[in-house]
C-alpha cells in the first residue's frame, strides 16, 4: 500500500477519533468531566499511532515531514467532516451547543487564536512525547491531564475546532481554522525543537 494513501487514511481515523472525543464533550454538561472524556480521542489515536497534525507538527523536521503534514491536515479534516455531518444529523441536540461554542470562538481577534493555538500545542507536545517515553500507567495519566488542561485553559486545537465548526454550520470559519493551524504548528515546532536541544546537551554533559 502506498504510504501516503495509508498516511491520508491513518489521518481520516485519527480525525474521526478527535471528533468522537468532541461528541463526548458536547454531550455533557460538565466541563471537567467532559474534558476527562475528550481525551479518549487523542488516548485511541497516541495507542495506535494514527495521524494528527497536531501531534506529528512537533516531530516535523524535514522537508518530506512538512508535505505529509498537509496530507495529515487534509485527512483530519475529511474524519472531522465524517463524523460532524453525522452528529449534526443523528444527534441534533448537541448542535446548539456547538453553536455556543463556535460563537464565542469567532469572538475571538487573530493574535488571540494564534497564541492560544500555540499554548494548546506545547500541551500536545508534553501529552505525545511522554506517552512515547514515559512508563504505561504513567503516560496515560500524563496525557489526560495534558488533554483536560488544554481543554479547561480554553486553548484551541485546530482539528477539534474543525470537528466543532462543523457540527455548528458556522460560516466563513477558514480563516480561525488556519490560525489556529499556524498557532497550532508554532507551538509544536518551538516546544518540540526547544525539548530536542535541551536532551542533546544534557546527554553530552
Amino acid at each position: 500500500m502506498n504510504k501516503y494513501y495509508k498516511t491520508f487514511i491513518s489521518a481520516i481515523i485519527a480525525g474521526i477519533c478527535i471528533s468522537i472525543g468532541g461528541t463526548c464533550f458536547l454531550s455533557l454538561d460538565n466541563k471537567v468531566i467532559g474534558a476527562f472524556m475528550f481525551s479518549l480521542g487523542l488516548l485511541t489515536i497516541c495507542s495506535n499511532e494514527f495521524h494528527l497534525f497536531t501531534g506529528k507538527v512537533c516531530f516535523a523536521r524535514k522537508w518530506d515531514d512538512y508535505l505529509n503534514l498537509l496530507l495529515i491536515w487534509i485527512g483530519n479534516f475529511v474524519g472531522c467532516g465524517i463524523v460532524g455531518f453525522s452528529v449534526k444529523y443523528a444527534r441534533p441536540q448537541l448542535v446548539q451547543k456547538a453553536v455556543e461554542i463556535c460563537n464565542i470562538k469567532m469572538t475571538e481577534k487573530w493574535w488571540m487564536i494564534i497564541i492560544l493555538g500555540i499554548f494548546c500545542n506545547v500541551l500536545i507536545f508534553f501529552a505525545v512525547n511522554n506517552f512515547k517515553e514515559t512508563a504505561k500507567k504513567e503516560k496515560v495519566v500524563l496525557l489526560i491531564m495534558c488533554v483536560m488542561a488544554f481543554i479547561l485553559c480554553g486553548f484551541e486545537h485546530c482539528v477539534a475546532n474543525m470537528f466543532y465548526f462543523i457540527v455548528a454550520g458556522t460560516p466563513d470559519s477558514t480563516r480561525y481554522i488556519l490560525l489556529n493551524t499556524v498557532g497550532n504548528a508554532a507551538g509544536g515546532l518551538a516546544i518540540g525543537l526547544v525539548c530536542e536541544r535541551l536532551k542533546v546537551r544534557h546527554e553530552h554533559l
